[in-house]
């Protein structure tokens, strides 16, 4: 049987709390307002007129949160499915979404919000466990080089040869990277085991994870 790799477990396993975290958060506020809707209606058997405006607001507020639950059941599914074999296949926009969604809050406990930037739809790339593995070392590369803006900003870029996913706005790499390099030995190994590159550019303040395209030649 086949060695179960202690850090890829450790990196499931902290992004499964998170997501917890935030399911827990998002029952709380449901809870809140149930109970909201509950003394409302206890007030109106006594006769107090039921106030349809906060009703409403109170409505309109479950519906958020059903809006957010699902959203976060969505990227636990997708994290879930990142261990199949051959992984999940999304857009590399897609997959960049799931991964900030995945990734901010641990990203904000160090006082760092992740910015998707807005694409064109891409080709469908296969997105593992390996190819999350390995934008998480570089994320967290990424986030002691930020800079004092505390901001990073995920995008990417495709050719008929590959598919390249940017870090940027990381004004600090020059200073933990100096000369653009060297790139850690375990981001190396991680792309290797999927064919793909990382490269540090400190001039463009970015991380650049370059991922083969499987709709190229």
């Amino acid at each position: 049987m086949e060695a179960v790799d202690p850090s890829g477990m450790q990196l499931f396993g902290r992004l499964t709390a998170s997501v917890s975290h935030d399911v827990r958060n998002v029952l709380a506020v449901i809870n809140e307002n149930a109970g909201l809707l509950e003394d409302s209606c206890l007030l109106a058997e006594k006769g107090r007129p039921l106030d349809l405006k906060r009703v409403m607001r109170i409505a309109t507020d479950l519906k958020q949160q059903v809006r957010r639950g699902d959203g976060i059941t969505r990227g636990l599914s997708r994290l879930a499915h990142t261990v199949d074999a051959g992984g999940i296949a999304l857009e590399p926009g897609e997959w960049l979404a799931a991964f900030a969604a995945l990734a901010g809050r641990i990203a904000f406990a160090q006082g760092v919000s992740l910015v998707v930037a807005e694409g064109e739809p891409g080709t469908l790339i296969q997105s593992g466990f390996e190819l999350l593995r390995l934008m998480w070392a570089c994320l967290d590369v990424a986030i002691r080089a930020v800079g004092p803006h505390k901001r990073i900003d995920l995008s990417f870029g495709e050719d008929p040869e590959a598919v390249v996913f940017r870090f940027s706005g990381l004004d600090a790499l020059a200073d933990l990277c100096p000369g653009g390099g060297p790139v850690p030995d375990d981001i190396i190994a991680l792309g290797r085991s999927i064919q793909a590159a990382v490269s540090l550019h400190p001039d463009a303040r970015q991380i650049r994870l370059t991922v083969p395209n499987p709709g190229g030649a």
